[in-house]
């Protein structure tokens, strides 16, 4: 069983570090696109995006769902469960199996202290570090992410955390209660460019919406 670790500076899990604050003390910051691909999100975006019309029927986003509740469906004899990082942990194994994904977390808020926790991560035996542009564009800004190279976006520029962990590419989406940010989910894939697509910001949305239940779950039983 994982541990639920604090979140470093950096993003990255380990329990050796310290809390960092859920939000940085730096000035906001504005996300420009300049004429560039796409990469921040507003919910409405990718709303919009799971409209069928904008899917195209795509048979590989199908095969991809399909996956999603396979890998969910082996949860539900957890359901009930107390282990709330045993739920955590299986819904995002299930969502980075989904989407082709290496690596995975669920940054989750602490509220009543500000500050970021661990809730799951995939491989449960590495360290992921999320940098601090993901941090802020999901947690201030409410986006959700999805950059297919970031090592030469000139937004992941502030960051040494995407050219340290080798990052290809990388996504993550808001986990909203209402309209508070209680967390995120972030997945990439290491050296490895264009893995993923915009139809997997829906799978990851969803996935983020059945976490919000989860999360109400658990805190009725508290």
């Amino acid at each position: 069983q994982h541990n639920v670790k604090p979140i470093t500076e950096t993003g990255s899990a380990s329990a050796e570090d310290p809390d960092t604050s859920a939000m940085p003390d730096e000035e906001p910051f504005t996300f420009v696109s300049g004429g560039q691909t796409q990469v921040f999100y507003s919910l409405a975006d990718v709303e919009k995006l799971e409209d069928p019309r904008q899917l195209g029927g795509s048979a590989q986003f199908v095969t991809e769902i399909l996956r999603l509740h396979r890998g969910l469906g082996s949860a539900r004899g957890t359901d009930d469960s107390d282990d709330e990082t045993a739920l955590y942990q299986h819904f995002l194994a299930a969502a980075v199996e989904a989407i082709g994904a290496e690596r995975g977390v669920i940054v989750l808020r602490d509220e009543a202290r500000d500050k970021l926790r661990l809730g799951a991560i995939v491989p449960a035996d590495k360290d992921i570090a999320v940098n601090r542009v993901v941090l802020r564009c999901v947690l201030r800004e409410q986006q959700a992410v999805l950059c297919n190279d970031p090592a030469h976006d000139s937004r992941f520029q502030e960051t040494d955390t995407v050219q340290r962990e080798r990052i290809g590419s990388l996504i993550a989406c808001p986990i909203m209660r209402g309209d508070t940010v209680a967390g995120l989910v972030y997945a990439d894939v290491r050296e490895r460019a264009n893995a993923f697509r915009r139809e997997h910001l829906v799978i990851l949305h969803s996935v983020s919406r059945m976490l919000v239940v989860l999360l109400q779950r658990i805190a009725v039983k508290r």
